[in-house]
Formats: structure tokens, sequence, C-alpha cells
């Protein structure tokens, strides 16, 4: 990516950076880039073939899904705070 467009994208962002906030964005997007050209050029052919060694989990092993009581709406809500169309919820940690 090159100074030009990066200015486009910023200006059309509304984003505003100094000249070496914008240098240091250009090299780590052309570093993302020239990353991502390198996966996309992989070779994933290893994924299609046959791992009888592998441990493969298959459905017959998996327990049933079965539907279970929950909580109730009410006890969920029960220490929020009603504000418009929302509920507020404390906050429990730092």
């Amino acid at each position: 990516m090159d100074t030009s467009t990066f200015s486009l994208l910023c200006e059309s962002s509304q984003l505003s950076f100094s000249d070496e906030q914008k240098e240091s964005f250009i090299q780590k997007l052309n570093a993302m880039t020239e990353f991502a050209s390198s996966v996309k050029k992989h070779n994933f052919d290893f994924c299609d073939e046959d791992d009888s060694d592998s441990e493969s989990v298959f459905l017959s092993d998996l327990r049933e899904d079965t539907v279970v009581n929950s909580f109730s709406p009410e006890k969920l809500l029960a220490n929020t705070k009603p504000l418009f169309d929302c509920y507020v919820i404390p906050k429990i940690m730092e």
C-alpha cells in the first residue's frame, strides 16, 4: 500500500495520523498483506489425506444432546436495572 492510498483511506474514515504513524501503519499493513498472500499460496492438500492413525471423533461417539431446564428470565434479570428499552448489568469485575 502506498502513502496516497493510505491517505485516501484515512480521509474517508475521518482519521488523522502523523507522518511517523502513517509510515508505521503502512509497513504493518504491507506485512499483513504479504502474510495473507503467502497463506493463500500455501498448499493445503494434506487435509485431504486419509489419516487412519489420527484420533477421529465420530458422531456415534458423542453424547446425545438433551434439553434441560434453564434459569427463568426473572432470575437471570434479577440483578439488572431496567433503563429505557435496555437492561444495565452492574460491573462485577475490574
